[in-house]
C-alpha cells in the first residue's frame, strides 16, 4: 500500500502524487524522504524544530525502499519515532544526527533513511546518502518537478556530486536505462570448469575480480 501522510499533525506538509505540479509558497521546498527498511513498518514520524506538535507521520511502509515527495516548511527537522507493525517502537533523541534542513524553492534530500532489524532490540537507523538514485527516481516519477527545481543533498555534509551529475545529465543523449545497464550483473553463462573445482574451500585462499567484472584472480 501506499505510504499516506497522517496527522493532526503539520498542515502544511503534504505529499506530493506522481505527476502533480504543486505551487510553493515563499517559505515552502519540496523534500524527497526515502525509508529503507528491512521489514514492514506501520509508520515513520518526524517533526519541525523540536516542536512537541506539528509532528508529521508516514504511514504504511513496506519492506524495501520507499521513495517519497512532500512540501514542507522551511526550517530544521528531525525523524522522532519509527513504529512496527508488532507495536514496538523507537524514539530518537534532540541531538541525534537523523537531523536535516529543508530549503525554500529547491528539491531537498537528507539521504535515505536505512532502518535494520527493526524487529529486534538492536535495531540501528541512520541517513545514508543516495543522492543519484534517488535524481533519476525525480526523473521517472515527477519529471516537471525535477526540471523546474534544483536538487540539493541537506544532510550533515556538503554534496556537489549531484550539480555535477544533473549538469551532466542534462548533456547526455542516453535514457535512464542505457545509464543504469552497468547495476545489472549480466546473466550467468557456461562455465569453462565445474563450480566445484573452481570453489573448492582447500585451494582458495584469496579472490578478487578485474575492473570490467569479466576476469578472477585467486
Amino acid at each position: 500500500a501506499m505510504a499516506c501522510l497522517a496527522g493532526a499533525a503539520e498542515a502544511r506538509v503534504k505529499l506530493v502524487e506522481p505527476g502533480k505540479v504543486p505551487k510553493l509558497d515563499a517559505d515552502e521546498g519540496l523534500v524527497a524522504i526515502v525509508i529503507d527498511t528491512t521489514s514492514s513498518l506501520a509508520d515513520v514520524r518526524f517533526r519541525k524544530d523540536g516542536a512537541a506538535f506539528g509532528a508529521a507521520t508516514i504511514e504504511g511502509l513496506n519492506a524495501g525502499a520507499n521513495p517519497r515527495l512532500f512540501v514542507m516548511p522551511a526550517g530544521e527537522y528531525t525523524f522522532s519515532r519509527v513504529t512496527t507493525f508488532f507495536n514496538r517502537y523507537y524514539r530518537f533523541n534532540e541531538d541525534t544526527e537523523l537531523r536535516f534542513t529543508v530549503k525554500p524553492g529547491v528539491i531537498n534530500y537528507p539521504g535515505d533513511l536505512i532502518a535494520r532489524d527493526t524487529y529486534t532490540q538492536w535495531a540501528s537507523f541512520m541517513l545514508f546518502n543516495r543522492g543519484v538514485q534517488v535524481m533519476d527516481w525525480l526523473e521517472t516519477t515527477h519529471p516537471a518537478l525535477y526540471a523546474k527545481y534544483a536538487f540539493q543533498y541537506s544532510g550533515r555534509y556538503r554534496d556537489p556530486f549531484p550539480a555535477l551529475y544533473a549538469e551532466r545529465r542534462r548533456a547526455s543523449t542516453l535514457t535512464l536505462d542505457q545509464l543504469g545497464r552497468g547495476r545489472k550483473a549480466p546473466p550467468p553463462g557456461e562455465l569453462p570448469i565445474e563450480i566445484t573445482e573452481l570453489w573448492r574451500a582447500s585451494a582458495i585462499e584469496n579472490a578478487d575480480l578485474n575492473g570490467r567484472g569479466d576476469l578472477m584472480v585467486q
